[in-house]
């Protein structure tokens, strides 16, 4: 996948943020230069004998020095949250009313009842991380993979580790042997989508605050002039879906309850890191002459290489995601997301704070991955392809309600916004697959071809192919050699094409050296490598961290996790208000890929009586009761491995 034109940024972008610097508005504090300091610094082009006064970058405005200055008299420490305010000349409430929190302070009366203005670099667990800026008790401003250790003491910071093992004692746990995690978080989240969010608000705060805050540092520079995330929210907030708008705002929640910023603070947070990619492709396709920053910076971070397969060894869904950042180090989380509303549940691999799809499986058997695609010229406001990706997750049970969820758009007469699309959807039910090349107001949808008779495909990397691409001129040659070393891969007709040659394809390198051009990609110095491989089949989501070509060096098998099994559950009205006592209440289930009628039953709060099965149709009938006193909501119920919901009204 690719958000910024061409990739899903999993690291700090360290070019953005330099040069971020460099744009936003700073303060400086400026000292007389004496005969020391002149000889250890010259500022600008004057030579450091005639300097009168050094001038030492402040970015946060609070009067400490973001660099320590030990020539200064007296000497001057560095700031302890360069980014955040606590010094003498403003701070952070680290304590005080919820709305207060995180919010900048000159006093703690500013902060309200019980209110702390951090201003004298304050730093209770003494890390090195200022309180205004440290969201974790330890070594470490963060805990990133919610494991319980700040990253500082964790031997895997972004592979949750909880027991530290080191067979080894090499210093990094056995679950990033080499630099390369092994695996991902995984979470399961249930209920509302607002308390869908909420929990994955709780679970992973501190990957979705520095997530956040990163894109805010990266706009602050590089953002469309007048543009920041609520205006453009503001812009096209009917283009997006309530599911999307409800688990943002869960989201920021669930920030505020664990974490000591202010609802304000929480949504800019959630909101920015949602709006960001379609607010930098704003400022490259929709500007007739795109800033050069901007269109360096998506340039450096174009990437991803997707594919689809079926023959008779299966049907597979591959894709390489590429990131600026470091090679084997993950910061996305495996989310299974269980609906109570009667969406379908799916799994998605994504930054937690990201409320789109970019690569998801649902309960009905549907897959999608997403590339960004080039070049979207003269593009307009509209819908955000990635929430439209989690719209049919959400709603399409066939490979064509999938593609009709992006056709419908066009057919209403409507757009999509600045961020050109690749989109490979499959059927695992049929084996069909489709790709969408999407541009704002033009799409073309494309099937399977069968390049080796029995062995239907399609592929991507990030640029339209064919009639679809606008501009003849343009060119990319990591994408084009990619592509076609792609397709040449896909027309092999000594290849299987089952999982171990989906793999060997995601894992393919320039005789055995990866490069910017090979599909197990590894950028020039600011550019973009794999940062991880995924594999989709009708069972679930296998994956690699990192370059798939050095994970298998360094780990024998892929990671696997199974896909959702979800129950149709019909019943009677069930009302609360009749709940006055026990009620008997019948369900009829019936279940998806998977689901075994004689699994074991959980009815959560209800009791059952009686329990028939009919093998023929897979179905079981249950007799159950329910309980006095039962709120209105859902119930989840499960059958083996699959769920399902009874909704009481």
């Amino acid at each position: 996948m690719n958000r910024i034109s061409g990739v899903l940024v999993s690291g700090v972008i360290m070019f953005a943020l330099c040069a971020t610097q460099a744009a936003a508005d700073e303060c400086f504090i400026s000292l007389p230069a004496g005969k020391a300091l002149r000889e250890a610094v010259a500022v600008g082009s004057a030579p450091a004998d005639v300097t009168d006064t050094i001038e030492l970058p402040d970015t946060d405005c609070d009067g400490v020095p973001d660099q320590a200055c030990p020539e200064c008299s007296p000497p001057l420490a560095a700031d302890n949250c360069r980014r955040t305010p606590n010094g003498p000349d403003l701070g952070t409430c680290t304590a005080g009313l919820q709305d207060n929190r995180g919010e900048t302070c000159s006093a703690d009366m500013d902060c309200g009842a019980g209110g702390v203005c951090s201003m004298a670099q304050e730093d209770a667990d003494s890390d090195g991380f200022g309180d205004a800026c440290d969201y974790c008790s330890g070594s470490g401003a963060y805990d990133i993979d919610s494991d319980g250790l700040c990253d500082a003491d964790d031997n895997c910071p972004t592979a949750p580790n909880p027991g530290q093992e080191d067979f080894d004692s090499d210093g990094l746990g056995n679950e990033c042997s080499g630099g390369i995690d092994r695996i991902a978080p995984v979470a399961s989240f249930s209920g509302t989508w607002y308390e869908i969010g909420r929990q994955v608000g709780r679970a992973y705060p501190d990957n979705i605050i520095q997530f956040g805050k990163l894109f805010q540092n990266i706009l602050a520079g590089f953002g469309p002039p007048g543009w920041a995330a609520q205006g453009f929210y503001n812009e096209t907030e009917a283009l997006i879906p309530q599911s999307v708008k409800d688990h943002m705002a869960g989201m920021a929640q669930g920030l505020v309850e664990v974490r000591p910023i202010s609802p304000a603070i929480a949504w800019d947070l959630v909101l920015t890191q949602n709006m960001a990619v379609d607010l930098l492709n704003m400022a490259r396709n929709m500007s007739p002459v795109p800033d050069p920053p901007v269109a360096e910076i998506l340039k450096l971070l174009r990437g991803c290489t997707g594919f689809a397969v079926s023959s008779s060894a299966g049907t597979f869904l591959a894709h390489n995601t590429d990131a600026q950042g470091t090679a084997g180090v993950n910061t996305s989380v495996i989310m299974y997301w269980r609906p109570s509303n009667g969406d379908y549940a799916y799994l998605t691999f994504d930054p937690p704070g990201w409320a789109d799809v970019a690569f998801g499986l649902n309960e009905k058997g549907i897959g999608a991955t997403v590339n960004a695609g080039s070049p979207n010229t003269d593009a307009v406001f509209g819908y955000y392809y990635t929430f439209m990706v989690r719209h049919a997750m959400e709603h399409a049970a066939t490979l064509d309600e999938a593609v009709a969820v992006f056709e419908d758009v066009f057919d209403r007469g409507e757009s999509f916004g600045p961020t050109g699309a690749l989109i490979h959807f499959v059927d695992f039910n049929t084996g069909r697959m489709a790709k969408i090349q999407l541009r704002s107001e033009v799409i073309d949808v494309s099937y399977g071809e069968e390049r080796v008779p029995g062995v239907v495909s399609i592929g991507s990397a990030n640029h339209f192919v064919g009639d679809f691409n606008p501009d003849p001129s343009y060119y990319y040659e990591s994408s084009w050699m990619r592509y076609d070393r792609l397709f040449d891969l896909l027309a092999d007709p000594a290849s299987a094409y089952d999982l171990e040659a989906c793999w060997a394809i995601l894992s393919d390198t320039n005789e055995g050296l990866a490069d910017d051009n090979t599909i197990s990609k590894q950028g020039d110095f600011g550019g973009s490598s794999t940062t991880f491989g995924t594999i989709f089949t009708k069972d679930g989501l296998y994956y690699a961290l990192g370059r798939p070509d050095a994970y298998f060096v360094q780990y024998p098998d892929a990671q696997f996790v199974a896909g959702l099994c979800g129950l149709s559950v019909r019943h009677k009205p069930l009302r609360a208000e009749k709940l006055f006592k026990p009620r008997t209440i019948v369900l009829h289930i019936a279940g998806g890929h998977g689901f075994d009628i004689h699994g074991a039953i959980d009815l959560g709060p209800l009791t059952w009586r009686k329990v028939s099965f009919n093998k023929k149709k897979n179905r079981l009938k249950v007799v159950a009761v329910a309980p006095a006193g039962l709120e209105p909501g859902a119930i989840q119920i499960g059958v083996g491995d699959c769920f399902g919901w009874v909704m009481i009204e």
